[in-house]
């Protein structure tokens, strides 16, 4: 078996002003077809919170608007021999023009309790995403000073 291999992830929790939040259906196989918040890796030229935008739009096609940092989830040794931290952020859509892809070729607005049965019967990809929408629903961010960017355009 490999080196586990580390990662940066950045994502959002993006509601719908119902009470219901958006997932995506990943088919890589190291997602085996779960569902997902969407969000990926970080990539080197961009901020924690522009990676979590694109991974949004790239993944579904819709502009975000942040509104806070939800958490930091540390996530051990996965079944994806992988571990490393999640930046999870709370969104909404600003401008949908909705694009499914072979990648994700699946969207789903859930509850929360629907994600949390989903998450049980073992259809969710990352153990923290439940606890992220919890903490959407109940607004509790992050202080905004816990991030900051440095060495950017020196």
């Amino acid at each position: 078996m490999s080196e586990p291999q580390i990662y940066i992830g950045c994502g959002c929790v993006v509601d719908d002003g119902a009470g219901r939040y958006l997932l995506v259906r990943e088919t890589k196989a190291i997602a085996r077809g779960r569902l997902a918040l969407p969000a990926g890796k970080l990539e080197a030229d961009e901020t924690i919170e522009e990676a979590a935008w694109r991974e949004v739009a790239e993944e579904t096609g819709f502009v975000v608007e942040t509104s806070g940092l939800l958490g930091i989830f540390h996530c051990a040794l996965t079944s994806e021999n992988s571990y490393g931290v999640n930046f999870v952020f709370a969104a909404r859509v600003v401008s949908s023009e909705l694009t499914l892809s072979a990648e994700h070729p699946e969207l789903l607005w859930c509850t929360h309790d629907e994600v949390v049965a989903t998450t049980a019967r073992g259809e969710v990809r990352g153990a923290h995403v439940a606890e992220a929408i919890r903490r959407r629903e109940a607004r509790e961010y992050l202080p905004g000073a816990l991030v900051t960017v440095v060495g950017r355009n020196d």
